[in-house]
């Protein structure tokens, strides 16, 4: 008989009352050296692997979700919940019955991992499992629902407003006054990170959010904090590095983490990441600023990497450790999504510095997608070369730019989305991000074939698209891939379903 699920998780209870601190002793984590961003989800990931809890698999075996709430000292959530981003279209397509909110609250199991603040100290006060009870869900959910797709069939809307020296825009969405257990609010990467709604405007990513108030609700009858305040400062015996005579060795602007506490190690060799002093680093010229530690001339990791991509008319990514960290990549894809900088190589870019000496501002960049958009039908794939094919033509293209340049203007988000097959680039204007298996059931409706061979499919994408596939990288993707049809390696045909295959094979 399987377990239930508190029972498998109870060696959480080992953290109860214990402040992060002293858990990342325990297991081995320094919560100052995890972006704040990331620390409570960095943390929780920690206990579970020092209680030996595989989280995926609990996950698997339950439908399960894990969330991390971080409480205030009166037991109200610090912040919203979010959830999945909102498929704007499906929601006008569905009913109720086959919602994906109905779907997803009712089949789905919450695992909430809770903290609370005391003053500034944060403890670990527990953990819950919950469903949302069927009565919330045929009534307040429903409800939200509802209320949303009214929105969306009358179309919502879009207004401009201010806010200090800044201009926002306002939506008439589903928000916190309107429902007691959910919200819709933007969850974007930056102002550029748009979808399209079902009325043909663009909007800012929005996701299904469960209110702070309801979250309260939801853990209001955890048990209360047990704080000793008599207990014990942590037993490690802190030794006080003398960090000046680190200074003749610390030459760079940045480092990661990893990289400064190795630098350290070369003059003590038993430094570890717990002796990492914000204090000391600070005395010495630099600041802490997970994942990374920079010098003082800069106040702010945007300050720096800014500094450094934009100081030049392109800029080369370094091969070091800095530069291919998660933050450096997110803070690329952000500035290509801002039209800061344009890929025009692996792992080279055209700066904003080098198109303003050439009198090409923002809006002739998104003048170019625009007319792209409006150019191309719905719903049908083409390339770059097919675009210029079919006819379109813009200003901008007599600049030049390597087709990556071009490619980079149009993978931004928006109405259109993008396919890469082997290492081909294939855009469509639709609402939903495209697969491999939408690529091929368009390319068995356009040739009104059930099979094709590997060979016919390269024909066919060099006569429409006007580019050439590898025969071997295209049969490996076809049987590494799932795919809704199906490959046969043996005779390298493609079927548009199984059944196909059999009969052909009978």
């Amino acid at each position: 008989m399987q377990k239930s699920i508190p029972i498998i998780i109870s060696p959480l209870n080992t953290f109860l009352n214990k402040t992060i601190s002293e858990i990342g002793q325990i297991t081995g984590l320094n919560t100052n050296l995890v972006s704040k961003k990331t620390s409570i989800s960095s943390l929780s990931n920690s206990m579970f692997s020092y209680a030996n809890l595989n989280s995926t698999q609990l996950k698997k075996d339950f439908n399960l979700i894990i969330k991390t709430v971080s409480l205030k000292e009166n037991g109200i959530s610090k912040e919203a919940m979010s959830f999945e981003h909102v498929n704007f279209h499906s929601v006008v397509s569905e009913d109720w019955e086959n919602s994906f909110l109905r779907e997803k609250f009712t089949n789905t199991t919450f695992l909430f991992i809770v903290f609370q603040f005391v003053g500034t100290e944060l403890y670990f006060k527990g953990f819950k499992v919950w469903k949302m009870p069927e009565e919330t869900i045929n009534n307040e959910l429903k409800n939200f629902w509802s209320l949303l797709k009214d929105k969306l069939e009358l179309g919502v809307t879009l207004t401009l407003a201010k806010r200090g020296d800044k201009t926002i825009t306002l939506n008439n969405l589903p928000s916190t006054k309107d429902s007691k257990i959910m919200h819709i609010r933007p969850k974007a990467s930056n102002a550029m990170d748009t979808t399209e709604l079902p009325d043909g405007q663009l909007i800012s990513k929005q996701a299904y959010w469960f209110n702070a108030s309801y979250v309260s609700q939801i853990l209001d009858d955890l048990p209360a904090l047990k704080i000793n305040n008599a207990q014990s400062e942590s037993n490690q015996q802190i030794f006080k590095y003398d960090y000046q005579q680190l200074k003749p060795i610390l030459s760079k602007e940045i480092y990661t983490i990893d990289q400064f506490i190795k630098n350290i190690q070369t003059i003590y060799g038993s430094f570890t990441k717990f002796d990492v002093n914000e204090q000391q680093i600070e005395d010495i010229g630099y600041r802490l600023i997970p994942p990374f530690v920079l010098h003082h001339n800069f106040s702010s990791l945007d300050e720096y990497f800014n500094s450094q991509i934009l100081k030049e008319r392109y800029f080369k990514l370094p091969n070091d450790d800095v530069w291919q960290s998660l933050f450096s990549q997110r803070k690329l894809e952000n500035m290509e999504n801002s039209y800061s900088i344009f890929k025009i190589e692996d792992n080279l870019y055209l700066t904003k510095t080098a198109l303003e000496s050439a009198n090409i501002d923002a809006s002739t960049l998104i003048s170019y997608r625009e007319s792209v958009e409006t150019f191309v039908p719905k719903d049908q794939y083409f390339t770059l070369t097919s675009l210029k094919d079919s006819g379109f033509r813009h200003p901008i293209e007599e600049f030049g730019f390597e087709i990556l340049f071009y490619e980079s203007l149009l993978k931004r988000p928006g109405r259109l989305k993008y396919l890469n097959i082997c290492g081909q680039l294939f855009f469509i204007k639709n609402p939903l991000k495209p697969d491999l298996s939408h690529f091929l059931a368009k390319l068995f409706t356009t040739t009104n074939q059930s099979v094709l061979s590997v060979d016919k499919i390269i024909e066919q994408t060099q006569d429409t698209f006007g580019v050439k596939f590898n025969f071997d990288a295209l049969d490996n993707l076809l049987k590494s891939t799932s795919i809704d049809q199906y490959y046969s390696d043996s005779l390298c045909k493609l079927f548009v379903a199984k059944n196909e295959y059999l009969n052909f094979i009978q």
